[in-house]
C-alpha cells in the first residue's frame, strides 16, 4: 500500500504508525544477504530518513515523531544494552540507524 492509500483509509484524527528499513543500510544489508550473514527471503522496501517523511508530509499527514532503531545490525544479546541505549538516547543519530519509525496523524476535518 502506499502512503496516499493508507491515509485514504484513515479516519480524520487517526494515526499511522510505520516502520521500514533505512535506505542508508541497503548496500550493507545486500551484501551480508550475499554472504549468508543474513539469511532473509521476504519483502523490504527501502526508504530514506527524510524520504519517509517527506512521503507522508506530502499527503497532508502531520509527522508527530520519527525515530532511528538500532545503530547497528548486530543482534546478539551481548549488544542489547548499547543498542537500548542507542535507541532511547541516540535521536540524533536516527537517519544512520538500520531501521527508522514515524508516527503520524491525518488532521480532523476542519
Amino acid at each position: 500500500l502506499s502512503i496516499a492509500e493508507l491515509n485514504r483509509l484513515l479516519k480524520p484524527g487517526g494515526v499511522i504508525v510505520l516502520s521500514t528499513p533505512n535506505k542508508v543500510w541497503h548496500f550493507a544489508i545486500t551484501l551480508a544477504n550475499k554472504m549468508g550473514a543474513r539469511p532473509y527471503e521476504g519483502y523490504e522496501n527501502w526508504v530514506g530518513y527524510g524520504e519517509l517523511r517527506r512521503w507522508f508530509e506530502e499527503e497532508g499527514l502531520t509527522v508527530e515523531k520519527q525515530i532511528g532503531l538500532h545503530l547497528f545490525p548486530f543482534v546478539h544479546p551481548i549488544f542489547y544494552p548499547i543498542l537500548d541505549f542507542m535507541d532511547r538516547f541516540g535521536k540524533p543519530l536516527g537517519p544512520l540507524m538500520l531501521n527508522q519509525a514515524i508516527r503520524a496523524r491525518k488532521p480532523d476535518r476542519a
